[in-house]
């Protein structure tokens, strides 16, 4: 097993996902008419963009692929920032 001491996790504490354009801050409802108010940003393991749709029976199933266009930027809570 791999040894890892408590001063070697970072915590994840969030993004934010931002118009490459205009920097305005963005929810899903703002990049088409087909997400909901209540929807939210997902990011996996791998750094792919989803959007969760709040009425998907399951979340897992449910996600809906951002392509990466380089029309969006994340800002990490780190202050990390990648273009999508």
């Amino acid at each position: 097993m791999i040894e890892i001491s408590k001063e070697q996790l970072t915590e994840f504490n969030g993004f934010t996902v931002y118009d490459a354009v205009t920097g305005d801050p963005i929810e899903p409802k703002d990049i088409s008419n087909h997400f909901e108010r209540l929807d939210s940003f997902v990011l996996d393991m791998d750094g792919v963009l989803w959007v969760s749709p709040y009425a998907a029976d399951d979340w897992k199933t449910g996600l809906i692929e951002v392509k990466k266009e380089g029309k969006y930027i994340i800002q990490f809570a780190d202050g990390k920032y990648m273009r999508w």
